[in-house]
């Protein structure tokens, strides 16, 4: 029987158990631990876990895989607390919206002879706007899950957690780190800064005293990336991405100069005409997100694993070390 550690049990790590423990003929045992021990208590109750484990080097003395669900600003202090503690030929694995550095720290840190893959997963797009933290068995449903493999990480651990992402209702989604850095400062930091920046705007305004009372939909929509995305690691991705943030911060400081400048001159028309262009790409983007059929444009959809070929997938992968 496999056994998969899932460290953190927020909104993330809790849906992957739920999602895992939905597979009735997969042989799998899922071992729980969170610095929090009433989520771990609260994951152990909806079943997304065999085993809430409050101590963590018996957390991850046995694990084949370990999921470390923690925010990317404790990810370098988690990686560096479990690499002693994995055994010989396990798989660790993260969820952090940053690679480049996550693999620099697992390079640093993890010792040789256990593999590490640096993951995201994107969301069911039923729940783009739902605004909470529930746990769903189906919260990766219909979406592609991001793998970035390490130097050193094999392909039959490659295979491993492409096995996992399938069976929680993904499609892997192989793609490298330097990529993935670029598409993230513009999907996750770039609209998180920018909710911050209009929040801090309104918010230290002499106006936003009467201005809250009115506060509707829009502003609320627009201004929930800076909750929604965790202040501190979006804080931390943006400084280690500088390069990235910086060349995305710019992108848009020219796109509200040419806004400015549309409004200063009074023409209504063109910025009209701006304004239907975004709303025309969001449109078709959130048809084609939640239609999910990115395999008949550039995604192909492995073929989804069987029990049996799923613990196939991880034996031998410590004795080709």
């Amino acid at each position: 029987m496999l056994t998969l550690t899932l460290l953190g049990l927020g909104r993330l790590g809790t849906s992957l158990g739920l999602a895992l423990k939905r597979k009735k003929d997969i042989e799998l045992r899922i071992i729980g631990h969170d610095l929090i021990l009433e989520n771990a208590k609260q994951a152990e109750k909806q079943g997304a876990i065999d085993k809430a484990e409050w101590n963590l080097p018996a957390s991850c003395e046995n694990a084949d895989i370990i999921f470390l669900c923690v925010p990317l600003s404790a990810l370098r202090e988690v990686i560096e607390q479990v690499a002693p503690l994995a055994k010989e030929g396990a798989v660790i694995a993260d969820v952090s919206p940053l690679k480049a550095r996550a693999l620099e720290w697992a390079t640093e840190l993890i010792p040789s002879g256990r593999h590490y893959v640096s993951t995201y997963p994107a969301l069911n797009p039923s729940y783009l706007y739902d605004g909470d933290s529930t746990a769903r068995a189906d919260l990766f449903e219909s979406s592609v899950w991001a793998l970035v493999a390490g130097a050193e990480t094999s392909p039959e651990a490659m295979k491993l957690i492409s096995g996992v992402t399938q069976l929680a209702g993904a499609i892997p989604f192989f793609i490298g780190a330097d990529e993935f850095d670029s598409l993230s400062s513009a999907m996750n930091t770039l609209p998180a800064l920018t909710a911050a920046s209009l929040m801090l705007t309104l918010g230290r305004s002499s106006s936003w005293a009467d201005a809250r009372k009115i506060a509707d939909r829009s502003f609320a929509t627009a201004t929930a990336p800076v909750e929604l995305s965790n202040p501190e690691s979006a804080a931390s991705a943006a400084t280690l991405n500088r390069a990235g943030t910086l060349h995305d911060l710019e992108a848009l400081i020219a796109q509200l100069k040419s806004l400015r400048d549309l409004i200063a001159n009074g023409d209504t028309e063109k910025l009209g005409s701006l304004m239907n262009e975004g709303a025309d790409i969001r449109r078709v983007w959130l048809e084609k997100r939640r239609a999910a059929n990115w395999a008949a444009e550039e995604i192909t959809r492995p073929e989804m694993p069987k029990a049996g070929d799923f613990l196939k997938q991880f034996i031998g992968i410590g004795k080709r070390q």
